[in-house]
C-alpha cells in the first residue's frame, strides 16, 4: 500500500494530476480554497492587476519548512520540495518519516521560510525528477533524506518540549486576550510575545500555534489559505463561551438521558421545549412556501410574536449559529451535537446529512434568517452592522446614521475645516467624472489640457477627504478597520459615511481635489513633467462608460442578461428597469478631447506594454438583489429579530447581467488612474518617503524568468494581449503581489523602479473615499508637500513612519484579500440562488419558459480521479462550481482546460448550492467559439 502511494504520488507529479493525500477528499469549499484554483479563477475573471492580489497566490521556496493539516485538526510537518506542475494544485513534501507526500494549499497553515539547507533539498528533487515509475522505491534513500529529516525531527522536539514546558502559561491566553461581548483578533506571533516578552525562536512560535489550534472553544483559526498568510485566531467572547458551555451542557445531559432512559441530575427539558417551538415553526414556514408559484411574488415578512424566544431559545440560537462557523483544521467543539437538536424536532429525515447546510436551512426556517440569507454576511473577522455580530459595530453604525441623518449639522459640529485650503488652485476646465450611472461614490475625475500637437497636459483630479480628517480621527480609523468599501449583491456597506461623502468629501462641482497634472507625449505616452497640486472643481460633468464608448464609435456586444422573479405592477405586469440616466450635454470640443484621451491612454498602455506589461481579456457580471421592487429608494436591510422570529413569503428580485470584456471607455479610465498611480509613487519614491507601494514579482522557482521573456512576452500582441491558453500553460511563473513600505517593481503592470535611484514603481491612490490605503497615501503625499512649502526636508513628522506601516501592511493586505473573498463568495451564493429559482420560475410561471437556458458551458479547471466530483468555471455565470461527469468515458477524454456541456443536476442538488453534470466535451470549434 505504501508503494502504491508514494508511485501514485509521484506519477501524479510528473504528470500533472491531481492527488490528494492526507486530505480524505476535500470538500468543495476546500477545492475553490485551493490558492492554485483561486488563482485560475482570478486569472479569468479579475481584472489583471489583481489577479494575484485576489487570490493571495504565494510561491514557497525548496526547503521552507510546513505544517501540513487535515480536515478535523491531525498534523505533520514537511520540508517543502517540489512546486505544483502547470495543471496541478498539489505541492510535494518530505515528511518526517521520510514519506513523501503532496498536499493542497489549503492545508498549508504554518510556513518557516529557509529551514533546511537549499543544497540538501535539491540533492532530493534532483534524484525523484530522474525516477522511472517502475523503479520507483518505497522510501527515498535514507542519505538523501535524513539531513533533513533529522532536522524536522529536532524542531518538532523542541516545539513540544516548550509546548509541555510552557502549558500553564499558554492556558492563560484566553483569559488575557478575551474580551466580555466581543470576539477579538489574536495572531501567533501576538500570542508568542506575550508568552516571551524577551523574544522567540521558530520552535517556540510553533509550541504556541500549537496550543491555540489545539483549542479551538476558545481560539478559532483563520480559515483555509488565508491562515498561514495572517496567523490570525479568533478569541470566542467570555459571552459566548458561556453560551457554549451552557448548550453544551444541556446537550450531553439529554443525550445521556435518551440513552439510558434516565433523567440525569440537572437535567431540564430546554432542549425539548426549543424543539417542539422550532417544529412548529417549519411547519408555518413550510405553509407559506409550499406552493411553488406562489413563491414568485414580492417578499413579504411575516412576524411570528406568539412564538417569541425566551432567554434559553437565544442561548440554543446563538450556539448553532456557533456551528455554522468552519473549523477544517481544528476539532469542532460542537460538530457531534447540534445534529441532535435537529432531529428533536422530527423535521428532518435520518437518511438526511445532518451537516451545515441543513442547519442553516433549519435557522431559516424557524425565522431566525431569511429564506434567501447570504451567510458569508456573518463573519466576525469582518463585522458587519446589525447581523448580530458585534456590538461594536453596531454602536458605530448607529453613530455613522446620526452623521447622515443631519450632515449640515454634524460637518459643523465635527469641526471640519480644509488644512489646505490656503494653497488650492480654482480648476476651472471641465473635470469629467467618467463611471456607471449607477456609481454613488464619485472619487476620480480626468481633465485635459493640449500645449501642441506632440505635448499635452493630463490631469488626474482626485476626492480629497484627508484635508478635512487627522490620521486619528474616528473615521480614518473607522475606514482603517473596514479597509475598503464592501460591494455585495444585496447591499453596499461604505468605507466613509456616506452623508459625508455626498456633503463634502466627495467629487463634484465646488469640491476640493487632490489633482495629478501630467505632462505627457501624447504620441509615445513619456512623462515630460508632473505636478501634484490641490484644487477645487468648478465644472465636473458626469459621464457614463456608455457614453463615452458611443462617442468612440464602439458598440458593446450585449451580455447574456436576466431577471428572476421581476417586480409587477397590480396588474401583474412586469416593471421594466428604468433606462440609464440621460447624457450630459457635450459641444464639439469636448468630444474632441475623449477621443484625444482614448488615443493617449493607448500610448500610454503601449509604453508599459514595452516595459514587460502583459493582460488578457477577462469577463465579469453584476448580479444584484432587491427584496423590495416597489420602494427603489430603500436599502435591503438584514431583519435579524432576537427577540421572535420572522418568516416570509415571496422571493427578492435577482438581476444578472453578464459584461462581455473591457469596453474602450472602461481601459481609458484604467489607464489613466494607473498613471494617476505611477505619478504618485513617483514622487513619493523620489522624497523616499515609506507609503504602501504595492509590487509584483514573478515565481522564484528556476527557469521563470526564461519563460516569461522567451515564451510568454512575446505572445502578446501591441496592447500586451495574451490567449489565456498560454497563461494557464505557464501559470506558476506569474508569482504574486505584495505591499511595502518601500518601492516595488510591478512586472505584470510594467511599472518598475530604477535600481540606482529607487525611484518608480505603483501605488493605488486615486480611491479615497473607498480604499483605505489611499487615504494613507493622501496623508503623506499632504504633509510631504506642506513641508517642502515650510522649507523642511520632505520627511518630516510623517503621519506613517515605515515601521509602521511594515507591521500594518500585511494585515492589511490579508483584509482586502478576505473582503475579495466575501464579495466573490456573496456573488456566487447569489448566483446559485439565481439558478435555482431560474430553473423552477421557467417551469411553473406561464411565459417564463425561456427564462433559463436548457444547457451550459464550463471550463475545466480541477480534475479529480474517476468519479469524483471535479471543478470548473460556469461560463455563461462566471463562478466556479462542482460537477460530475455522466461517463468514466467522457472524463478520460477531457482534459485541463478543455469546455464542456453541463446541466443542472437536480438528483446532486444540495440545499444551499448547486451541482452540474458534465454531459459531453465540446469539440475544439465549438469551444473556441
Amino acid at each position: 500500500m505504501q508503494e502504491l502511494e508514494r508511485k501514485d504520488s509521484l506519477k501524479a507529479i510528473r504528470q500533472g494530476k491531481e492527488f490528494n493525500v492526507g486530505l480524505d477528499k476535500p470538500p468543495e469549499e476546500m477545492m475553490e480554497e485551493a490558492e492554485f484554483v483561486q488563482a485560475l479563477t482570478d486569472l479569468t475573471f479579475s481584472p489583471v492587476e489583481d489577479i494575484t492580489e485576489a487570490s493571495g497566490m504565494e510561491f514557497m521556496d525548496v526547503g521552507d519548512l510546513v505544517e501540513l493539516r487535515t480536515i478535523g485538526g491531525n498534523s505533520e510537518l514537511g520540508i517543502f520540495i517540489q512546486p505544483p506542475l502547470e495543471k496541478n494544485g498539489n505541492f510535494l513534501f518530505l515528511t518526517e518519516t521520510g514519506r513523501l507526500k503532496t498536499w493542497l494549499t489549503t492545508g498549508m497553515v504554518f510556513t518557516i521560510p529557509k529551514f533546511a539547507p537549499v543544497e540538501s533539498a535539491e540533492l532530493l528533487r534532483k534524484y525523484l525528477a530522474q525516477l522511472s515509475d517502475e523503479s520507483v522505491m518505497v522510501d527515498p534513500p535514507r542519505q538523501l533524506t535524513k539531513p533533513l529529516t533529522d532536522k524536522i525531527r529536532e524542531f518538532h522536539t523542541k516545539s513540544l518540549t516548550v509546548f509541555s514546558k510552557k502549558l500553564p502559561i499558554l492556558e492563560t491566553l484566553y483569559d488575557r486576550f478575551s474580551h466580555p461581548t466581543e470576539t477579538r483578533l489574536l495572531t501567533t506571533f501576538e500570542a508568542a510575545k506575550a508568552i516571551f516578552p524577551d523574544g522567540y525562536t521558530n520552535h517556540q512560535v510553533y509550541a504556541v500555534h500549537l496550543a491555540l489550534m489545539d483549542d479551538p472553544r476558545h481560539f478559532i483559526a483563520d480559515m483555509s489559505r488565508y491562515h498561514k498568510k495572517s496567523a490570525q485566531f479568533e478569541v470566542r467572547s467570555r459571552e459566548h463561551l458561556e453560551i457554549l458551555n451552557k448548550v453544551t451542557g444541556w446537550l450531553r445531559r439529554q443525550s445521556v438521558t435518551l440513552a439510558t432512559g434516565k433523567v440525569v441530575k440537572q437535567h431540564t427539558d430546554v432542549i425539548q421545549s426549543f424543539a417542539r417551538k422550532a417544529a412548529a415553526l417549519v411547519d408555518k414556514s413550510r405553509e407559506f412556501r409550499g406552493d411553488q408559484l406562489l413563491l414568485f411574488r414580492p417578499a413579504e415578512a411575516v412576524p411570528m410574536k406568539e412564538f417569541a424566544w425566551d432567554e434559553n431559545d437565544k442561548a440554543i440560537i446563538q450556539f448553532l449559529k456557533f456551528a455554522l462557523d468552519k473549523y477544517w483544521f481544528q476539532q469542532s467543539p460542537v460538530a457531534a451535537l447540534y445534529p441532535q437538536i435537529l432531529k428533536a424536532t422530527g423535521k428532518y429525515k435520518e437518511e438526511w446529512r445532518l451537516d451545515m447546510d441543513l442547519l442553516f436551512i433549519f435557522l431559516m426556517e424557524i425565522g431566525v434568517y431569511r429564506p434567501w440569507e447570504n451567510n458569508y454576511r456573518f463573519s466576525p473577522r469582518y463585522p458587519l452592522p446589525y447581523h448580530g455580530v458585534s456590538g461594536e459595530a453596531d454602536m458605530l453604525a448607529n453613530k455613522v446614521a446620526e452623521v447622515n441623518r443631519d450632515v449640515e449639522t454634524t460637518w459643523q459640529k465635527l469641526g471640519f475645516k480644509d488644512k489646505v485650503a490656503s494653497i488650492r488652485e480654482d480648476i476651472n476646465e471641465p473635470i469629467y467624472a467618467i463611471d456607471d450611472a449607477s456609481a454613488e461614490e464619485i472619487d476620480d475625475g480626468i481633465s485635459f489640457t493640449p500645449i501642441s500637437d506632440a505635448e499635452s497636459w493630463v490631469h488626474v483630479h482626485v476626492a480629497n477627504p484627508t484635508a478635512f480628517l487627522q490620521p486619528d480621527h474616528w473615521i480614518t480609523e473607522m475606514a482603517k478597520n473596514k479597509v475598503s468599501t464592501l460591494y455585495l449583491p444585496e447591499k453596499t456597506f461604505p468605507m466613509i459615511p456616506r452623508g459625508l461623502v455626498d456633503y463634502g468629501f466627495g467629487l463634484r462641482t465646488g469640491s476640493p481635489t487632490l489633482t495629478i497634472s501630467v505632462r505627457l507625449d501624447t504620441k509615445t505616452g513619456e512623462i515630460n513633467d508632473y505636478k501634484i497640486r490641490y484644487g477645487i472643481a468648478k465644472n465636473l460633468k458626469r459621464v457614463t462608460y456608455s457614453q463615452f464608448n458611443k462617442i468612440l464609435g464602439f458598440q458593446a456586444p450585449k451580455g447574456f442578461s436576466l431577471v428572476v422573479n421581476p417586480p409587477r405592477d397590480a396588474a401583474g405586469n412586469v416593471i421594466e428597469p428604468n433606462e440609464e440616466s440621460p447624457e450630459v450635454p457635450l459641444d464639439e470640443s469636448e468630444v474632441k478631447v475623449f477621443t484625444q484621451l482614448r488615443a493617449i491612454a493607448l500610448a500610454l498602455k503601449k509604453k508599459r506594454v514595452a516595459a514587460g506589461s502583459m493582460s488578457f481579456i477577462n469577463l465579469g457580471f453584476r448580479i444584484s438583489v432587491n427584496d423590495h421592487p416597489h420602494d427603489p429608494q430603500s436599502e435591503n436591510q438584514v431583519h435579524i429579530n432576537p427577540d421572535f422570529p420572522v418568516l416570509y413569503k415571496g422571493l427578492p428580485t435577482l438581476t444578472f447581467t453578464r459584461d462581455m470584456g473591457p469596453t474602450p471607455a472602461h481601459e481609458t479610465v484604467a489607464e489613466f488612474m494607473l498613471l494617476g498611480g505611477t505619478v504618485a509613487s513617483h514622487f513619493l519614491s523620489k522624497h523616499k518617503i515609506p507609503a504602501p507601494y504595492r509590487g509584483h514579482s514573478l515565481s522564484p522557482r528556476k527557469g521563470t524568468e526564461h519563460i516569461w521573456e522567451n515564451i510568454l512576452l512575446p505572445k502578446r500582441n501591441e496592447l500586451g494581449l495574451i490567449d489565456k491558453s498560454i497563461i494557464r500553460e505557464h501559470f506558476t511563473v506569474l508569482g504574486s503581489s505584495s505591499l511595502s513600505p518601500t518601492p516595488l517593481s510591478h512586472r505584470l503592470l510594467g511599472l518598475n523602479v530604477d535600481l540606482e535611484t529607487g525611484i518608480g514603481g505603483y501605488i493605488k491612490a486615486t480611491s479615497p473615499l473607498r480604499r483605505y490605503l489611499d487615504m494613507v497615501v493622501h496623508f503623506q503625499i499632504e504633509k510631504v508637500i506642506m513641508n517642502l512649502a515650510a522649507g523642511l526636508p520632505a520627511n518630516t513628522n510623517l503621519p506613517y513612519s515605515e515601521q509602521y506601516l511594515a507591521r500594518e501592511l500585511p494585515i492589511t493586505m490579508n483584509m482586502e484579500r478576505r473582503i475579495r473573498s466575501i464579495q466573490q463568495s456573496s456573488e456566487k451564493f447569489w448566483v446559485w440562488k439565481l439558478i435555482r429559482w431560474g430553473t423552477l420560475e421557467s417551469r411553473i410561471v406561464p411565459a417564463r419558459e425561456h427564462l433559463m437556458p436548457k444547457t451550459y458551458h464550463m471550463e475545466l479547471t480541477s480534475k479529480n480521479e474517476w468519479p469524483s466530483p471535479g471543478m470548473g468555471m460556469l461560463q455563461e455565470f462566471c463562478v466556479p462550481m462542482k460537477f460530475w461527469f455522466i461517463s468514466e468515458e467522457i472524463w478520460k477524454e477531457a482534459e485541463w482546460g478543455s469546455i464542456g456541456e453541463v446541466i443542472v443536476d437536480e438528483s446532486l442538488w444540495s440545499r444551499i448550492k448547486v451541482n452540474m453534470r458534465w454531459q459531453r466535451n465540446a469539440p475544439k470549434a465549438e469551444a473556441a467559439a
